[in-house]
């Protein structure tokens, strides 16, 4: 005989500097946008107009065509080249800069109390309490043993892993959460498939 479904589960807990730095990474990956795509597609294809610049310059100033094909290609190079160290050393600082930031927080780490229910999510820390409605959480990932309850495009309720105890606590707690999001959703669909319909006969 299987245990019975909860009603209530309620972990109390202190975020460590890697749950620290592993929730904003996953914040941060999902917060990228196309735009930032879109412009790192264009400073590539830059490239090309720089390389064939410096292939000017260098046909005006010297008359070897085999230099000029050199200068064009070794600026294509060192412009590519630019362009992959800028972006591994932002990316390296990006995550140096947010390590430092989570360790600090965890020097004096503020104790919190996740309570999920079937109204809602409920985070209480240093005093501050709030509530989400199940409609609110869009879905639930797993990332690096959190649980990420999202309830908004870059922001999450985070719970760790750990904190459930057991795999088959682990189990239930996810199954909950899981069905509680997909009540929530289809009482939102059948609420807008249930409202009434603007009445577009002409007058």
């Amino acid at each position: 005989m299987s245990d019975p479904a909860p009603e209530r589960i309620t972990v109390s807990f202190n975020l460590t500097a890697d749950e620290y730095s592993h929730y904003a990474a996953a914040v941060e990956r999902v917060s990228k946008t196309w735009t930032a795509f879109y412009i790192f597609v264009a400073m590539g294809f830059g490239a090309i107009p720089i390389a064939l610049l410096f292939r000017w310059l260098a046909a005006q100033r010297m008359n070897d065509p085999e230099i000029t094909e050199m200068a064009g290609e070794y600026s294509l190079y060192a412009y590519s080249i630019a362009i992959i160290v800028t972006w591994i050393g932002t990316s390296f600082h990006a995550w140096i800069v947010r390590r430092r930031h989570f360790r600090t927080e965890v020097v004096a780490p503020k104790p919190r109390t996740t309570e999920l229910d079937n109204a809602g999510v409920t985070v209480s820390s240093d005093g501050a309490r709030v509530t989400y409605d199940w409609a609110v959480v869009t879905r639930l990932t797993i990332k690096q043993n959190l649980a990420l309850l999202w309830v908004a495009p870059s922001m999450a309720v985070v719970i760790p892993m750990r904190c459930f105890g057991d795999e088959a606590a682990s189990t239930a707690a996810l199954t909950f959460v899981r069905a509680r999001i997909a009540e929530a959703k289809a009482k939102l669909a059948q609420a807008a498939s249930n409202a009434p319909k603007p009445d577009t006969d002409p007058a």
